[in-house]
């Protein structure tokens, strides 16, 4: 297929999910279709959301781990107690008390 065919069909596709408006400069985009949010059923250890809470779950969480909130690559899920640090107290909650 073209690559002018694939940019429109990508078009046409895109626009059946969202709707631009634009209104006295500004650019809106409003969705066409309602998106069921549903509850997060993960458990808080399972970091690859692959539905267990394994060694490369406490891997990715090590990765974490001595981190603070004002630290780049601070991740809140991590800090299950949410004392704004990620540490051994979260380890624990996440890991020992599966």
């Amino acid at each position: 297929m073209a690559k002018s065919k694939r940019l429109v069909i990508g078009i046409l596709a895109a626009a059946l999910l969202v709707t631009v408006i634009a209104i006295a400069g500004y650019v809106y985009l409003v969705s066409n279709v309602d998106l069921p949010m549903g509850e997060d059923t993960r458990r808080a250890c399972d970091f690859d959301s692959d539905g267990d809470c394994d060694g490369a779950d406490k891997k990715t969480f090590s990765d974490y781990q001595g981190r603070c909130e004002t630290d780049v690559g601070y991740n809140p899920q991590a800090d299950d107690d949410g004392s704004g640090c990620v540490d051994d107290v979260d380890f624990r909650y996440l890991f020992e008390t599966e």
